[in-house]
């Protein structure tokens, strides 16, 4: 979801963004965003059902009533909790605070089907966040189709009429779970509109003028090629995430050794130049002792004769004309 989201951030259309996401399932997708290419970012999270502190998906909705942001984003990044009524419920806040035409991606709108438990399991759980998002796409007639990446990132762009929570005939429930989830398992590709991640620009271009991008969709030709597209291929690219930020992590705790050390260095360096100075104003007080004369010599100079006193001097005081 990243790369697409940090494509799109770099497009002066999409230059306003709000993220929204649950506690429990949207940690992960915040590291890979840059952010600095945006020119406004909201970011909101929540708690799945039920929370025992912490905002709600309806606290959500009530602050961004009150900030008047409707209408407002050109982005939406959400990767919300995967029951499909919390789904459902955080699409429709997102597209709510989306302008006409703005985008909406959905993280995890192509999941395994080991991962689609309609309630929260614990491990991988991508739950049916892509079947709200079908069904809210379909029954809003919205364009829209999934990139076949990372898990299945859903796109849609927002018309111009208001979106409801209105469900097609089809739609998923847990009366129809089973049958829903057949039709899934039989052609996930054609069901959730695939394309490649090589065209998901293309397709975005496309939606964004009200037009499908049947002829770039991608066909389904086995779970096994669609784990390796989407899913071990996702998995790869987190794990290369995981090492690239671990050694991020080195380089900075080895430049914070070496600053620590050059620390040291500069500290014994000072100390060793306060003694030096001080053994420098020792010999100064010495040299000006030793050019001093003594009681002995002044009461010579006193008696002497002045020409004899003028060499006495000179060679006492060299520095004198």
């Amino acid at each position: 979801m990243g790369t697409l989201t940090n494509e799109l951030l770099g497009d002066p259309r999409f230059g306003r963004v709000v993220i929204i996401t649950s506690v429990t399932t949207g940690n992960p997708a915040l590291g890979t965003f840059d952010l600095a290419k945006a020119d406004a970012v909201l970011a909101l999270q929540y708690v799945g059902e039920d929370p025992p502190g912490g905002l709600s998906l309806a606290d959500l909705a009530m602050e961004a009533g009150r900030g008047d942001f409707a209408g407002t984003f050109d982005l939406a990044m959400v990767d919300p909790y995967h029951t499909y009524d919390s789904s459902m419920q955080c699409l429709e806040l997102a597209l709510g605070m989306l302008r006409p035409s703005g985008v909406l991606l959905v993280h995890d709108c192509l999941p395994p089907l080991e991962y689609t438990a309609p309630e929260f399991i614990t491990g991988n759980w991508c739950g049916t966040t892509f079947a709200a998002f079908r069904d809210l796409c379909t029954a809003n007639g919205l364009c829209w189709f999934t990139v076949a990446a990372d898990m299945g990132i859903g796109v849609a762009v927002k018309g111009t009429d208001p979106v409801d929570v209105r469900l097609p005939e089809d739609a998923w429930t847990q009366q129809t779970h089973e049958a829903y989830m057949q039709r899934y398992r039989a052609d996930p590709c054609s069901l959730m509109q695939a394309v490649d991640g090589a065209d998901a620009r293309t397709a975005l271009e496309l939606a964004l003028v009200g037009a499908q991008a049947a002829h770039v969709r991608v066909a389904f030709d086995g779970w096994e090629d669609l784990d390796e597209r989407t899913h071990r291929s996702s998995d790869r690219s987190w794990q290369l995430l995981l090492h690239e930020n671990q050694a991020m992590r080195d380089e900075v705790d080895h430049l914070t050794a070496q600053i620590r050390a050059l620390e040291s260095e500069l500290d014994a360096l000072q100390a060793r130049n306060y003694d030096l100075q001080a053994q420098v104003t020792d010999l100064y007080a010495h040299i000006t002792e030793m050019r001093r004369p003594t009681w002995q010599a002044r009461a010579l100079l006193r008696s002497a004769p002045k020409a004899a006193r003028t060499r006495m001097e000179r060679r006492w005081r060299p520095d004198r004309p």
